[in-house]
C-alpha cells in the first residue's frame, strides 16, 4: 500500500460518517457527524502523530461515538443488537488501529484496521437512526 493510497482511503472513509446523517433529523447528530467527519478528513489529509488536528480529531471521535451509545441505549433500541455487534467490531478495529500504530505510524496494518474501524463506525451509526428491521423467516 503506497503513502498516498494510505493516505487517500481513510480521508475518503472519513466521509462515511456523513451517511448516518441521511437518516435523522436531529440537529445535534447532523453538527456532530459533520464535524467528526470534517475533522477526521482533515487530520487523514496530513496525519502527523500526536499533533493537536490528531488530538481535536481523537476527541471529536469520543464524542460522536458516545453521543450516538448513549441514544441508542436510552432513546432508539431499535435494532439494538445489531448496532451493539457493528459497534464491537469497530471497538476491535479501533483497538487493534491503535496497537498497529504503536509498533508502526502509518503501516499497512494501522491504516486498514483504521479503514475497517471507520466503515463500521459508518455502519454503526446508520443502523443507530434507522427504522427498525424486522426478519420474516417464510
Amino acid at each position: 500500500m503506497t503513502n498516498i493510497y494510505s493516505k487517500n482511503i481513510l480521508v475518503i472513509s472519513s466521509f462515511g460518517f456523513l451517511l448516518p446523517i441521511l437518516f435523522t433529523t436531529d440537529i445535534f447528530f447532523i453538527i456532530i457527524l459533520y464535524f467528526a467527519s470534517l475533522i477526521s478528513a482533515l487530520f487523514w489529509s496530513e496525519a502527523k502523530n500526536k499533533s493537536l488536528i490528531h488530538y481535536v480529531d481523537s476527541i471529536m471521535a469520543r464524542i460522536s461515538i458516545v453521543s450516538i451509545i448513549l441514544y441508542k441505549l436510552f432513546i432508539n433500541t431499535n435494532n439494538l443488537l445489531l448496532f451493539v455487534i457493528s459497534t464491537l467490531i469497530a471497538f476491535y478495529y479501533i483497538f487493534m488501529s491503535n496497537k498497529s500504530s504503536k509498533i508502526e505510524w502509518k503501516s499497512k496494518k494501522h491504516i486498514f484496521n483504521h479503514f475497517l474501524s471507520h466503515i463500521l463506525l459508518s455502519i454503526s451509526g446508520i443502523i443507530a437512526f434507522i427504522e427498525p428491521l424486522s426478519f420474516t423467516i417464510l
